[in-house]
């Protein structure tokens, strides 16, 4: 993640969900993902990630009924932008899809929304709101 290869980080999102986002929009999967890369890049320009730390130690772990796991991981994240230090608490979701694991960020309510609507099982799964705060 501090190495920020967007590729990478664009591989840890579930393919079901980018299907449903070029479902939504009406366009091929790839378009999605190089979308996404697109604007990480962007992103990248306005803000550094200086540390990125999961908790493993206090990872939740659950399974839905029909065997699909998942882990919920505690995550730190301090990003420099503007001059200031910005640290985030909040959690990642880990779920294990078609034999691979790949990462959610569950802080954004629209990421949320679209992963229940993909992943009905997480409808009744409460996500721990972020926590923002400047250091300096």
């Amino acid at each position: 993640m501090e190495a920020e290869d967007h590729n990478v980080i664009a591989q840890t999102v579930p393919p079901r969900m980018l299907a449903h986002m070029a479902a939504r929009a009406g366009v091929e999967v790839e378009a999605v993902r190089a979308a996404l890369i697109a604007e990480m890049e962007k992103l990248s320009g306005q803000a550094v990630i200086a540390e990125y730390r999961i908790d493993e130690d206090g990872m939740t772990v659950g399974q839905f009924e029909d065997g699909l796991p998942y882990a919920l991981l505690p995550t730190e994240t301090i990003v420099q932008m503007d001059g200031k230090q910005v640290q985030v608490r909040s959690e990642t979701l880990a779920l294990q899809d078609a034999d691979a694991w790949y990462l959610v960020r569950v802080s954004d309510p629209q990421q949320v929304t679209m992963l229940r609507e993909v992943y009905p099982g997480f409808t009744d799964v409460e996500f721990a709101p972020s926590a923002t705060e400047v250091i300096y």
